[in-house]
């Protein structure tokens, strides 16, 4: 709650006054704070953040091991990286026993990464990241760890090895999940052509609905509505299809085309994506009034 309402130093210090008597309770104290590092940092309150940060660290004992510390640790990388403190992060991580948990810890390092501009060294740590993925022996837990990996190459901008990694991930629907990622970074990116290019090879329909439901919303966004529409006839199912209408008609009515919108939202014949679409409608008229 102090958190919420913006009393950073009180809810730092509410945390802190907690007693830790048993290294257990310990643990939970500073899994409590890492969290409440990531919702500071996340508001852009990154001096708490780093303070909330230090006081979780404070907490895990060198000597201490097992899973608990491991998510722990998981945990404090996160925030310290949205802190902008990689190198702090990153000397967390390597503490972190468990292979699979410190692959997933550097993914979201060098995910912050990419998301600060710095792509060589987004791109270092995956090499990282990956090279832990290799060497499990788990099946379950390599797919895992190789999904993980996937859409931070793909956001630090190296399409190929995130396609090559993809590859790698043996179970079918993992690998689907894999190039949906891919698919929506790329059209968030504003690389529409190559997200279509993309979901053509996501042979799982859930996921290739949502990437191209993905890929229709950021059409529409940059005001290319019949292509978004031309998109959305190769959605199967009707969730991502009423997702991907809603959006196109509401940002067509905001632009000023609200019975263009209703025209082919009228036109639907699943009672569902009919009624998206329209709600899409009604929602862009609304909102193109108030910026009025």
């Amino acid at each position: 709650m102090q958190a919420q309402e913006g009393d950073a130093k009180g809810a730092i210090e509410t945390i802190s006054a907690i007693g830790i008597k048993f290294s257990r309770v310990k643990l939970r104290k500073a899994f409590v704070l890492s969290g409440l590092a990531r919702t500071l940092a996340e508001r852009g309150n990154l001096a708490a953040a780093a303070i909330a940060s230090r006081e979780a660290m404070k907490l895990v004992s060198p000597r201490s091991g097992g899973p608990e510390k491991d998510a722990t640790l998981v945990s404090i990388v996160g925030p310290l990286t949205d802190a902008r403190n990689v190198e702090a992060a990153l000397q967390y991580a390597t503490a972190i026993r468990s292979a699979s948990d410190r692959a997933y810890a550097l993914t979201w390092i060098a995910s912050s990464q990419a998301r600060q501009g710095d792509r060589p060294a987004a791109l270092a740590t995956l090499r990282q990241a990956l090279a832990i993925a290799g060497s499990l022996r788990s099946r379950h837990k390599r797919d895992e760890a190789l999904g993980f990996i996937v859409r931070p190459q793909a956001e630090a901008g190296d399409i190929e090895a995130a396609v090559r990694t993809t590859e790698l991930i043996t179970d079918s629907l993992s690998r689907a999940r894999a190039y949906r990622e891919i698919a929506v970074v790329q059209a968030k990116s504003g690389d529409v052509a190559g997200a279509l290019q993309t979901s053509r090879g996501i042979h799982h329909d859930s996921e290739k609905d949502d990437a191209l439901a993905h890929i229709a919303a950021k059409q529409a966004e940059r005001g290319d509505i019949a292509g978004a529409l031309q998109t959305t006839t190769l959605i199967r199912t009707d969730g991502p299809s009423a997702s991907a209408l809603g959006q196109v008609a509401a940002m067509q009515a905001r632009s000023g085309d609200a019975p263009g919108a209703l025209t082919w939202a009228s036109m639907q014949t699943s009672p569902l994506v009919k009624a998206s679409a329209l709600l899409g409608v009604a929602e862009g008229m609304m909102q193109g009034q108030e910026s009025e």
